[in-house]
């Protein structure tokens, strides 16, 4: 039997709590044909004015904290997601966020 492994499709379910503190995200494993594994998950945090890279990670849980250690609460940071398999990096799922002062955003 002849399967084709291809890039994977954007995460799914995505969901997340901003706190004064920290971002929590989590998701739903994309779409994969049996026997093609999910290598793991891609997560580039990103100042959104300015496209500076603050962070790069590579996790393989389907659930991340970023603490809040960019500076001013106030930037708009831009976070993104892609499963990761054989044949490299998938859809890109996109957050855009920021660390509010002194009260806590659920979404």
């Amino acid at each position: 039997m002849l399967s084709y492994l291809g890039p994977l499709d954007a995460v799914g379910a995505l969901g997340y709590v901003v706190t004064s503190t920290s971002l929590n995200v989590a998701w739903s494993a994309p779409y994969t044909l049996d026997g093609v594994d999910i290598l793991g998950y891609n997560i580039t945090i990103t100042n959104t004015s300015n496209g500076n890279i603050l962070h790069t990670y590579f996790t393989q849980d389907t659930q991340y904290i970023v603490s809040n250690n960019d500076g001013d609460p106030c930037t708009e940071l831009t976070l993104t997601i892609s499963g990761y398999n054989g044949a490299g990096d998938g859809d890109t799922t996109l957050l855009n966020f920021n660390f509010p002062k002194g009260k806590n955003l659920v979404i």
